[in-house]
């Protein structure tokens, strides 16, 4: 559950130089501070407490989380805005909570059998992982392909693109 706390604070300052936390505000200035404060911090890759993960240690994420069927495992490297496709079922940008719920519900649906990214690029701006594996559903085998994305947001790789074919 996010609790969503709003503070805004307006200041009018008159009269002399006047001194707040953040420095020295002149009589003639009016100080506008808008503070959003959530509990919920699951969709922010920016986040202090989280280490700076190179692309390939994101795609070991990702491969482990796909085969244990285990979205929380790579939680964390999603983007607040992601691109999902899985199998024509689900296509569109959503949300990094979206994602991850519509990735666990894609997942806990089947049976991954196996899964191994075959293709790796770390180089460049955007590093892809492509690879496939094997899942079953409702007693059929099927193959599937992966593709994943990332782009650096605020200093950190996250997953911007997810496609399952």
């Amino acid at each position: 559950m996010m609790t969503l706390f709003i503070t805004l604070i307006i200041l009018s300052i008159s009269g002399g130089n006047n001194t707040l936390g953040i420095g020295r505000i002149s009589s003639s200035k009016h100080f506008f501070d808008v503070s959003i404060f959530s509990d919920d911090h699951s969709s922010y890759p920016q986040r202090e407490d989280q280490k700076f993960e190179s692309p390939s240690e994101i795609f070991e994420d990702v491969q482990k989380g796909v085969f244990q069927k285990d979205v929380g495992i790579f939680s964390k490297k999603i983007a607040p805005q992601v691109y999902i496709d899985l199998r024509s079922l689900e296509r569109g940008y959503f949300s990094a909570n979206q994602a991850i719920s519509i990735l666990q519900a894609f997942f806990d649906s089947r049976n991954i059998v196996n899964f191994k990214f075959s293709s790796i690029s770390t180089k460049g701006k955007m590093p892809f992982a492509t690879g496939g594996g094997i899942l079953t559903m409702r007693g059929r085998r099927e193959s599937f392909q992966i593709y994943v994305g990332l782009s650096q947001q605020n200093k950190h790789w996250v997953i911007t693109q997810f496609n399952m074919y």
